[in-house]
C-alpha cells in the first residue's frame, strides 16, 4: 500500500478518537475555519500560488474550467516536494504550519482556508493519492455510525437533529454541518496522476483541484484574481523559486508569465541583479541574511537561524504608484518609483503591517535594509551616465506616504536631504544643502564647457516634461560678483563681445 496512504489514514485516526471524545475540539476548528476564510477572502490564487513556491515549484499551471466549475492549480518540482503528510495535518489543525517562518513565504497553515469560501469540494492530488475534503465529506464523517477510529469510513455518529441543535445552540445558519470542511479528508488512490508530464515535459508533482458554487459573483471573482489586472507580470518579481505560470481555460492557454535573471553582480551582502519579466527588464537590490539579533529560545523554536529579506525592484521608465510587497502585494500603496519587498510582519490576512511596541521591532530593522537599497539604487542610476541628470532625484520623491510606514516615510525624507541628488553642471551631483538655483536659463548657460566649473554648485535645468520641481537658491552677492567677474574674464574680447554685453546685462540685475 501506497506509505503517503498509510500515514494519512492514521492521521484520520488519530483526529477522529480526539473528536469522538471532545466535541469542542471540532467546533473551534470549524469557528476558527470560518473565520479565517472571510479574512483571506480575496486572495485565494495569492494563497495557491504561495503553496507552490514554498514546494520549490519552478512551473505553475492555473486551468479554470467553466463547464465543470473547477479551477486547478498544478506545479512542478522534485518528487520530495510533494503534499506531505505535515502537510495534510496543517489542513486539519490552523496555526500547524509544517513550513518553516525564516525559509517559507507563508508559515502560518492559514491561507489555504480562503479557498473555502469559493467551494465545498477540495481535491489534492499529490503522492499517487486524492485527498478530498468537502461539506459532504464532513457530513458524512459527522453522521457516520461506525464508531471504530480505524475504520476507513468511521465517524462520530451525529444526527440529523443533533446537527440542528448545535446550529440552534451556537447561532450557525440553518444549514451548516457545524464540522469544517478541512477537518477530516476522504482518501482515493490515484496512481494515473503524480508525477505524470504533459506535451511540455513538465513534471507536475502536486495539482489542487477547486469545484468552485454556482454563483456568478464567485466565477467573477476567480476570472478577476487570474486575469492580467488581478494577477499581473510583477507576481513573479520576488518569488523564490517560481519562474513560469501558465494560464489556461476550457479553451486553451489565455497566457504565460515567464523570468529570467540576465546579470548579477554581488556587492558584500547586497546583490544587484536584472529580471526579465515577459520581455520587461526590472532592476532590483536585495539583502538577505541572518539577523543580527534574534533570542536563543527563538532560533530554538525555529529550529533554523532566522533570516532576513528586503528588496528594490525598478524599471528604467519610472513607475507612479504600486503596492509594498511581502513576495505578494499587500493593500499598503506607496507612490514611489520602485517597488518594496520585505520580510515585514504582517497581520494574519496579509494586508497591512503590525505596529511593533516592544521588543525587537522587525519591520523597522527591514526598512532600515531599504534606505540602503535605496542608496544604492541611487548610485546605480548615477553610474549608468557620464553626465549627471535628474534621473536619481525623480527616483526618490515620494506623494503622500501611508501612515503604516511612517519610520519608513521620516528616514526617506531624512535621505533626500543627506543624499547626493541634485545634477550639477559640472556633472558631478549636490546634496540639498549644497545646490544653487537661479532659473533654466541661467543653468544652460553655466553648462558651457567654459563656465562650469565657475558654476559648479549650480544645477541643471529642470525637465519641464516630468514637472520638476525645484526651490531657487542663491549665492550670497559677494560670491555671485566674484563668479560673474570671472565669467566676464573668460569671454573673448572679440568674438564673444556680443555673449559678453548680454551676460554682463543680465547678470548684473541679480548682484
Amino acid at each position: 500500500m501506497n506509505s503517503f496512504i498509510e500515514d494519512v489514514d492514521k492521521l484520520r485516526e488519530i483526529y477522529c478518537r480526539t473528536y469522538q471524545v471532545n466535541r469542542t475540539s471540532f467546533l473551534a476548528a470549524f469557528n476558527r475555519e470560518t473565520r479565517l476564510a472571510e479574512d483571506y477572502n480575496g486572495r485565494q490564487i495569492l494563497e495557491l500560488l504561495q503553496n507552490a513556491d514554498d514546494a520549490h515549484a519552478k512551473n505553475v499551471r492555473i486551468k479554470l474550467n467553466r463547464i465543470n466549475n473547477t479551477i486547478s492549480i498544478a506545479n512542478t518540482g522534485r518528487n520530495e516536494d510533494s503534499f506531505s503528510v505535515a502537510g495534510v495535518e496543517s489542513l486539519l489543525v490552523s496555526d500547524f504550519s509544517p513550513k518553516s517562518k525564516w525559509s517559507s513565504i507563508g508559515n502560518k497553515g492559514l491561507g489555504f482556508r480562503s479557498l473555502i469560501s469559493w467551494c465545498d469540494c477540495i481535491k489534492i492530488k499529490s503522492n499517487s493519492c486524492c485527498l478530498t475534503f468537502s461539506k459532504e465529506v464532513a457530513y458524512n464523517f459527522l453522521t457516520s455510525k461506525i464508531k471504530d477510529p480505524s475504520k476507513k469510513d468511521s465517524g462520530l455518529g451525529y444526527s440529523d437533529d443533533d446537527i440542528n441543535s448545535i446550529n440552534m445552540e451556537k447561532e450557525y445558519k440553518p444549514d451548516s454541518v457545524c464540522f469544517p470542511i478541512l477537518g477530516i479528508p476522504k482518501i482515493d488512490s490515484q496512481e494515473d496522476f503524480c508525477y505524470s508530464k504533459d506535451n511540455n515535459e513538465n513534471n507536475w508533482i502536486t495539482e489542487i483541484e477547486l469545484t468552485y458554487k454556482k454563483d456568478p459573483e464567485i466565477l467573477k471573482a476567480i476570472e478577476y484574481q487570474i486575469s492580467e489586472k488581478g494577477l499581473n507580470d510583477n507576481i513573479l518579481l520576488f518569488l523564490n523559486n517560481i519562474k513560469k505560470i501558465i494560464i489556461e481555460d476550457e479553451l486553451g492557454t489565455i497566457r504565460v508569465i515567464t523570468s529570467q535573471v540576465k546579470e548579477t553582480i554581488i556587492d558584500e551582502e547586497y546583490t544587484f541583479f536584472v529580471k526579465e519579466i515577459n520581455g520587461i527588464l526590472w532592476n532590483i537590490y536585495s539583502s538577505a541574511g541572518e539577523y543580527p539579533e534574534y533570542t536563543k529560545d527563538n532560533i530554538k523554536l525555529a529550529n533554523k537561524t532566522p533570516k532576513y529579506s528586503a528588496m528594490i525592484a525598478w524599471k528604467d521608465t519610472n513607475l507612479a504608484m504600486n503596492n509594498l510587497y511581502t513576495y505578494f502585494p499587500t493593500q499598503i500603496t506607496l507612490k514611489l518609483p520602485f517597488i518594496i519587498h520585505g520580510s515585514f510582519k504582517i497581520d494574519t490576512a496579509r494586508n497591512h503591517l503590525i505596529q511593533e511596541d516592544v521588543g525587537f521591532k522587525n519591520n523597522e530593522f527591514i526598512f532600515d535594509k531599504i534606505i540602503t537599497l535605496i542608496e544604492k539604487g541611487i548610485r546605480k542610476i548615477q553610474s549608468k551616465t557620464k553626465e549627471s541628470n535628474w534621473e536619481s532625484f525623480k527616483f526618490i520623491q515620494s506623494e503622500n506616504l501611508p501612515q503604516d510606514t511612517n519610520y519608513f516615510n521620516e528616514k526617506l525624507e531624512n535621505l533626500k536631504q543627506t543624499l547626493a541628488i541634485y545634477p550639477a553642471v559640472n556633472n558631478t551631483y549636490l546634496t540639498r544643502d549644497a545646490y544653487i538655483y537661479y532659473s533654466d536659463e541661467w543653468s544652460v548657460f553655466s553648462c558651457n564647457e567654459k563656465y562650469k566649473n565657475i558654476y559648479c554648485e549650480m544645477v541643471k535645468a529642470k525637465n519641464k516634461e516630468d514637472h520638476t520641481e525645484i526651490i531657487s537658491k542663491i549665492y550670497p552677492p559677494d560670491v555671485l560678483k566674484q563668479k560673474i567677474e570671472k565669467t566676464l574674464e573668460l569671454m573673448d574680447d572679440g568674438n564673444a563681445l556680443g555673449e559678453r554685453q548680454g551676460f554682463s546685462m543680465k547678470k548684473g540685475s541679480e548682484l
